[in-house]
């Protein structure tokens, strides 16, 4: 893809990203817009109004980075690409509750509300516990980490990555990945419901809707790591 004006090019990995980034902006503003279109029949909740508004931000941080990204063809499209999907890359990988001898969990969570309180659920219960905030951070965690860890609690929507791009990624790593996916929007039928049924067919473990309680939280973990 050559830039009529200036010449420069994009790189396949270019193209490949913005393609991805693309793909996760669309689902994003489907979910927007699905939810926004009908608010009676999702009665309105305080959890889903404050998964909307976090979609409505991280789209809009999106957008921005797509736009910014193309507009920099003059040699500095590529840095700021790789720099959206690198910059956890030498981050030092935190453990919760390392000294345990109960599982470790790895929460893929872009909400930090969310994944703090699953954090401290399941630390409370005695796992260890490592959290990823976007799709290339929890591939890059997996990947270092893949012997150790017992289970992954999958959000589907992520920065940079869907959830089943991050699983695919997963299974490419360990075939038997052991993966529970959840997800407000898909529990209350945004788009994507195809994508989780393709992902329960490749072996995902199971789906846990959001919001959860604790009891919830557990009981799901559980199960999910007996039948593993």
């Amino acid at each position: 893809m050559r830039d009529a004006n200036s010449g420069s090019m994009f790189n396949r990995e270019d193209l490949q990203w913005i393609s991805t980034v693309s793909n996760t902006l669309q689902s994003l503003l489907q979910q927007i817009s699905h939810y926004a279109s009908s608010p009676q029949q999702h009665g309105m909740e305080d959890n889903l109004v404050r998964l909307l508004h976090a979609r409505v931000d991280l789209a809009s941080r999106t957008a921005q980075l797509l736009v910014d990204s193309i507009k920099s063809r003059s040699g500095s499209a590529r840095p700021i690409i790789k720099a959206a999907t690198t910059s956890n890359a030498d981050v030092p990988i935190k453990i919760h509750n390392p000294t345990s001898e109960r599982q470790l969990i790895l929460i893929v969570e872009d909400d930090a509300d969310i994944a703090e309180y699953a954090t401290d659920v399941l630390v409370e219960e005695g796992y260890k516990v490592v959290v990823a905030n976007d799709g290339a951070d929890a591939v890059r965690i997996f990947r270092e980490l893949d012997q150790e860890i017992g289970l992954v609690i999958l959000d589907f929507f992520l920065p940079t990555m869907e959830g089943d791009a991050v699983f695919s990624e997963f299974r490419a790593v360990n075939p038997g990945a052991n993966v529970l996916l959840c997800s407000g929007f898909l529990s209350q039928g945004f788009a994507g419901q195809d994508k989780l049924n393709s992902m329960l067919a490749q072996g995902l473990r199971g789906f846990l809707p959001k919001p959860y309680t604790r009891t919830k939280l557990l009981e799901q973990v559980s199960c999910t790591l007996q039948a593993a």
